[in-house]
Order: structure tokens, then C-alpha cells, then sequence
């Protein structure tokens, strides 16, 4: 459950938030969007990197939901829902749903890039097929 308010935590703990700037961070998730929120909509295609520096470990798919991930009842964290269509480390994650959270606490700039934006692919094939006709 999300920090709503911090009446709700004892001194050694605020004191400890404080200490690590996680308390303006928690207060603030109520008012700003996390880092990758608003980069795709479902449908849309999307890679997530494993790890930073590595453009050869990623997953990347299509967009399923996006919003609260619980688990078990318990939320976890925001991210998108995705089925895997490729896995560049190829761990054998294809197939699977997975998530690619908004942000993390150790975010950096292209952890997460938008692919494709829309789920057009027949569309495509319709004018492909229509330009060749016409050739």
C-alpha cells in the first residue's frame, strides 16, 4: 500500500527516510509521475534493459496494462504488463508476462524505449499487399 500519510511512522523510521531523502520521495509519488508513466499506452510496443550499460539484455513486447502490479495481494510497484517477444539475453523469457517498472530506485536515461506505438500490424500488411497491386 502506497504512503499516504506519515503520521503513521515512528520517529526512527522517519528519521531513517529522512537520512536516505526516501520520505520527499514517498510524499511526493502522490503528485508527480514516475519517469516512464506516460511513454506508451496499451497496445503499444516496448523494451525494458536489464542492466545499465547493456543494450544486449532487455525484454521487449507489447503492451498489456499498465498500472498497479500486486502480488500475492500485496502491491508491489507501478509498471507495465507485458508479453515477452523478445528477450536479448535470452534467458527464455518469450512467451511470458513480465513488467518493466515506471521507475526503480536506480533509474537512469533509455532503460525503457519506446518500439512500436501503436498495434497496427495489419495495417501494415493491408498496404503492403495494396502497394503491390498497384505496382
Amino acid at each position: 500500500m502506497r504512503c499516504k500519510s506519515i503520521e503513521k511512522y515512528n520517529r526512527k523510521t522517519l528519521d531513517a527516510l529522512y537520512q536516505f531523502d526516501t520520505l520527499a520521495m514517498l510524499i511526493e509519488r502522490e503528485k508527480i509521475m514516475l519517469k516512464y508513466e506516460n511513454l506508451a499506452e496499451v497496445g503499444m510496443v516496448i523494451r525494458g534493459y536489464d542492466f545499465m550499460g547493456n543494450k544486449e539484455a532487455f525484454i521487449e513486447g507489447k503492451v498489456i496494462a499498465k498500472g498497479e502490479v500486486t502480488i500475492q495481494g500485496q502491491y508491489m510497484y507501478d509498471a507495465y504488463t507485458i508479453i515477452v517477444e523478445k528477450d536479448g539475453a535470452e534467458f527464455g523469457r518469450e512467451g511470458e508476462e513480465s513488467y518493466i517498472p515506471f521507475e526503480t530506485s536506480m533509474d537512469y536515461d533509455g532503460r525503457v524505449e519506446l518500439i512500436n506505438t501503436c498495434d497496427n500490424d495489419a495495417e501494415i500488411a493491408l498496404a503492403i499487399q495494396m502497394m503491390q497491386e498497384v505496382a
